[in-house]
């Protein structure tokens, strides 16, 4: 076969890595618009180039580097930056690095169910809030319990509901996962009324407040503790296993929760063992 002048520059650009870049992959579950506008530009620089992510949607990508390995590194350490959980790999060169059942163990290692100090990082024990479900009835512990700090008067919170209430309707067999969602800063009554308007069927938990100190929140042995010690900005979000032990928080909205519902499947199964 006679060769053919054209083919050229296909060849050089494929060496470059011109012709990966041409090849638009899908995006990682999770991102923002920052992350997306990223993600786009991210598809169009040279070999070698990596991205990586962790669960709540931190990112992070290099490009134009020496070899795979190094752009891997580097990817992983940028988005390891601004993620208190382990990043992946996500992307390498244009080729997808992250399994199904890789994503689904994206928290584990899981902190010991042994630990002695309370706070709201990973690996310290939750504040033991006093928490009543609709029924004002003490709320036992669940394997698994997303503690999800909203209220109705914030934008970013009433936007994510309607997905919350799709991961929660998705999961509603499995009894080893239960979802706490605790509205503060306003009656329950305003919230459950706001919930009722958007056609939302969802369970709220009560978190009890010291007396005209909405923003204070009574703690079992009776002291109290300012909202904002737990949730820094709304909404914000935890991950406890059945001994109260924090495996995961997102302070701010989280931008797919659907991708969350493998990662909660495998913490139930596993974590607080």
């Amino acid at each position: 076969m006679p060769y053919r002048p054209a083919l050229l520059p296909l060849l050089l650009a494929w060496v470059t890595g011109g012709l990966a870049s041409s090849v638009v992959a899908a995006p990682p579950s999770g991102l923002d618009s920052s992350g997306l506008k990223a993600w786009a530009q991210y598809q169009k620089e040279p070999l070698h180039r990596a991205f990586a992510i962790a669960p709540g949607g931190h990112w992070g990508w290099r490009s134009g580097l020496t070899d795979a390995n190094q752009a891997t590194e580097e990817a992983l350490a940028a988005c390891q930056e601004n993620s208190a959980v382990t990043c992946l790999s996500y992307d390498l060169n244009g080729r997808t690095m992250l399994s199904a059942t890789r994503w689904a163990e994206a928290l584990a290692p899981y902190p010991r169910h042994t630990a002695t100090h309370t706070g709201t990082r990973r690996g310290q024990r939750f504040p033991d809030l006093r928490l009543r479900d609709a029924q004002g009835q003490r709320i036992p512990p669940a394997r698994l319990t997303v503690v999800h700090f909203w209220g109705s008067w914030c934008p970013p919170c009433v936007k994510e509901m309607p997905e919350i209430a799709r991961l929660q309707r998705h999961l509603a067999h499995d009894t080893r996962i239960r979802f706490s969602l605790i509205p503060l800063r306003e009656p329950v009554s305003a919230s459950q009324a706001w919930l009722r308007s958007r056609k939302l069927t969802l369970a709220l938990t009560h978190a009890e407040t010291a007396p005209g100190k909405e923003a204070a929140l009574v703690l079992s042995n009776g002291q109290t503790l300012p909202d904002r010690q737990i949730a820094p900005v709304f909404p914000s979000t935890y991950l406890l296993d059945g001994n109260g032990v924090v495996i995961f928080s997102q302070h701010g909205p989280i931008h797919d929760w659907a991708s969350l519902a493998p990662l909660l499947r495998h913490a139930a199964q596993h974590a607080g063992r």
